[in-house]
């Protein structure tokens, strides 16, 4: 459940949800739920559909929707207390996006070299 000063047990929000996330999180049930009918609709158009097929592409586009907003927030992070000015539409991969909020969380700052953005280890 979760001991003293845990901030809560397993269901707990604690304390650093943001509405941002709130309406992320909204967006990603509208769109769950909007496949699951574009999903009971189409088989009941076409007896032949494929129910596999069609319920691992929609998984992944589900999935890929989720990376994309967990890849947003750790950018947000990064430029907020990085103090760098990364954009999503950046062409860093996830892998590095991780070094580098792993990085700022301990505390480094980023800096620009070139075109890019890099974790400044002397801070």
């Amino acid at each position: 459940m979760g001991g003293r000063g845990s901030g809560g047990g397993k269901a707990s929000r604690g304390g650093s949800s943001s509405n941002i996330h709130d309406e992320k999180t909204q967006n990603l049930i509208n769109q769950l739920e909007n496949n699951l009918k574009n999903i009971n609709q189409k088989l009941n158009d076409n007896p032949s559909f494929n129910k596999e097929q069609q319920l691992k592409a929609d998984a992944y586009a589900i999935k890929d929707q989720i990376k994309y907003y967990k890849k947003a927030d750790k950018i947000k992070y990064i430029n907020e207390n990085g103090g760098s000015e990364i954009d999503i539409s950046d062409s860093y991969s996830s892998k590095e996006i991780d070094r580098m909020f792993k990085q700022v969380q301990k505390g480094k700052k980023m800096k620009k070299v070139g075109y890019e953005w890099v974790v400044d280890y002397d801070s």
